[in-house]
């Protein structure tokens, strides 16, 4: 019996040994922005209007709005995924002079900044259903964002964890 747990110790550590330990987290937050509503919105158009008005996206993002303005001819940002990704890696030199990648953590920091109605109880529920569907709708947009995100992320994980250690740790 104490052979059999020596045995899966020594396999165990073999593992470790040889191949990377990896790590890939993800950090979504949803942050927001206010739209201030007057409850006199007779459509849901005007709604629409008031999140472009109120929306800062464009100063606070203004990559996102050079990429936004050749499409939408005067359009305003009222949605961003703010995507940064952290990675960092352990690595050492083998004694035949190539890399190995002992541990790397691959973390998806994302947020996501959406429109929210301000403090105002007197807003008709028209007015608030009409908010909440354009609000819906702007999240599911950013949601296909931070899943292109994902599979950018899926993909570096899966390039990590098959990467060949040809290069010297300086090139890595």
């Amino acid at each position: 019996m104490i052979k059999k747990i020596r045995f899966l110790i020594l396999v165990c550590c073999g593992c470790f040994i040889h191949g990377a330990l990896a790590k890939v987290e993800e950090q979504l937050v949803f942050k927001t922005y206010p739209v201030h509503l007057t409850g006199q919105e007779a459509s849901a158009r005007e709604v629409q209007r008031a999140i472009y008005q109120y929306s800062p996206l464009s100063q606070w993002f203004p990559e996102a709005a050079r990429h936004y303005d050749g499409k939408s001819k005067g359009g305003k940002v009222i949605g961003v995924t703010h995507f940064v990704p952290k990675i960092s890696w352990v690595s050492r030199s083998r004694k035949d002079g190539l890399c190995q990648l002992e541990s790397y953590i691959v973390v998806h920091a994302a947020a996501i900044y959406l429109p929210a109605v301000t403090d105002n109880p007197s807003l008709p529920s028209t007015v608030k259903a009409w908010f909440m569907q354009e609000y819906e709708r702007i999240k599911a947009h950013e949601l296909i964002h931070h899943a292109y995100n994902q599979e950018y992320l899926n993909r570096l994980e899966r390039y990590l964890s098959e990467m060949t250690y040809e290069d010297s740790c300086d090139a890595l």
